[in-house]
């Protein structure tokens, strides 16, 4: 046929594949290019004053395979520029995760929602264009993950992804509103309570330290600083000697350890958090000895990681090993290590230190999020401060209600 001659023909035109500013190019085709693009293969379009791109998927064939079509349909004048292209949600989704997700987003998060995306969510709405994704298929995906079993948490990351990528779609004209917004609310899912991690008390604080000293004394100091820093375990990992201020009792907190890597804090922030007097003292006795032990190897400064694994920082799953058989040894519940950070935070409210002084030490964003987490740890005398109006106002008597005449 006179289509498939004219395909072949244009699939001599370039067969070979080539780097142009960093990107992978595929073949050339009459008024057509196939490049590598955002994660996937794509057919560019520019014929007679027209242009147009086409989102074709990971398959290098199919991409070279529909630009020669393309280019014999060009040829004979019948491909229509204003046929509409159909992009499904999976697509969408996969290049949202490119284009906004990997270079915006830390690597953890980007790893988490693709592999959400891929395991959950696309095998239910992945197959539907984007624009004629409903909010009632939605709906009915996250309401079969609950009836499934799935977490509170895990349906509201779902949302949060699929409101993600709808919220790009609205802004790139696909839909009028993202079809997810109080979708959560209105399903009337709510958290099971009993699943949150619970803090620890002053007294569980005290034996899990004994323990550690007992069993685990390299790990005392690591230990001591999450209780008594209230950091985050990575942030923990990260932590250089020159963080430290000893004369003004402050660490530095710049950094966090992950994956073998090292990023910024969880919110991109710095923050300095205060030592208490016997986290500074066996800080200082940690140093001393590191620097001892530095000039016995014909050193004159000890490895700058202040926890350290034969000069690297400590991986996490080391220290969640230590952490589950302490608190195994000390005969407390399991909780999370996460749960030292919400400890750090419930202690210091319940004695009734201020919620902006915590709010800076454990480096929230805002006061709002440490007052929508740890309210209920405030002392109720506060709550009910109001009261002490009524000691310095005193209220007037109550009018005589008799009426005249009465």
């Amino acid at each position: 046929m006179l289509t498939d001659w004219l395909t072949r023909c244009a699939m001599r035109v370039n067969n070979t594949p080539m780097k142009s500013n960093g990107q992978l190019n595929g073949r050339r085709f009459m008024g057509v290019k196939v490049k590598f693009h955002k994660g996937a293969w794509w057919v560019f379009i520019n014929w007679r004053g027209h242009r147009k791109a086409k989102r074709i998927g990971a398959s290098e064939a199919a991409a070279n395979d529909a630009a020669g079509k393309i280019s014999a349909r060009l040829a004979l004048g019948e491909y229509n520029f204003d046929e509409r292209q159909e992009m499904t949600f999976e697509d969408y989704s996969a290049d949202w995760l490119e284009k906004y997700i990997k270079p915006l987003r830390r690597e953890t998060t980007y790893k988490r929602y693709k592999t959400v995306l891929k395991k959950y969510i696309c095998p239910e709405i992945g197959a539907i264009e984007v624009d004629k994704l409903r909010r009632s298929q939605i709906r009915d995906m996250l309401l079969r993950h609950h009836k499934a079993g799935k977490s509170v948490s895990t349906l509201l990351l779902l949302r949060d992804i699929v409101s993600g990528v709808m919220n790009c779609a609205v802004d790139d004209e696909l839909v009028p509103a993202n079809p997810t917004r109080e979708i959560i609310k209105t399903l009337g899912i709510k958290r099971d309570r009993s699943s949150e991690v619970r803090p620890f008390n002053g007294g569980e604080v005290d034996l899990i330290l004994g323990k550690c000293l007992e069993i685990y004394p390299e790990y005392y100091p690591f230990m001591l600083t999450a209780f008594r820093a209230g950091m985050r375990l990575g942030e923990i990992l990260a932590l250089q000697w020159d963080d430290v201020d000893w004369r003004g009792g402050l660490i530095l907190v710049q950094r966090s350890y992950r994956n073998q890597r090292i990023t910024r804090t969880k919110t991109g922030k710095a923050r300095q958090v205060e030592m208490s007097g016997e986290l500074a003292a066996e800080l200082k006795r940690l140093h001393a000895e590191r620097k001892a032990q530095a000039l016995a190897a014909g050193s004159n400064e000890p490895v700058k990681w202040m926890f350290h694994n034969g000069g690297q920082p400590i991986a996490q799953n080391s220290v969640r090993y230590i952490w589950r058989r302490l608190l195994r040894a000390a005969g407390i519940h399991y909780e999370k290590f996460h749960a030292v950070r919400h400890t750090y935070a419930s202690l210091l409210l319940s004695a009734g230190v201020s919620v902006y002084y915590v709010s800076q030490q454990i480096g929230h964003s805002g006061i709002e999020m440490t007052i929508r987490f740890y309210s209920h740890f405030i002392p109720s005398e506060n709550r009910r401060g109001v009261n002490i109006l009524d000691g310095e106002i005193k209220p007037k008597p109550a009018p005589d209600r008799c009426g005249v005449g009465g």
